[in-house]
């Protein structure tokens, strides 16, 4: 297999914290809230720093997959490599649907 630019797999970690990050924040909204709930400002900002951190922690240990399916996309797409290489992929859905872009 083709070796994985630094700046690839980077950015491809950033994207999943970022996934993992938003899913932390969306399922802590879900919980529902009591009279001994410690829900103060300060408590918030506390474990919404966390959950970034966690997310983060969690995305450069393997987190659930996503970083390392957006690095085979891109690598078997050629978008890392030079222009012209690689098939060109079929947009679905917007305003080029159907017409084959590199």
């Amino acid at each position: 297999m083709a070796r994985v630019p630094k700046q690839l797999r980077e950015a491809a970690q950033g994207m999943e914290a970022m996934f993992l990050d938003y899913l932390m924040k969306t399922m802590r909204e879900s919980v529902p809230k009591n009279e001994m709930s410690l829900d103060n400002p300060a408590v918030q900002l506390y474990q919404g720093l966390q959950d970034s951190e966690t997310a983060k922690t969690a995305a450069r240990a393997g987190g659930v997959g996503l970083a390392e399916q957006m690095v085979a996309y891109m690598m078997a797409q050629s978008y890392t490599g030079s222009q012209g290489q690689g098939a060109p992929m079929r947009v679905q859905g917007g305003t080029h649907e159907g017409h084959s872009v590199r």
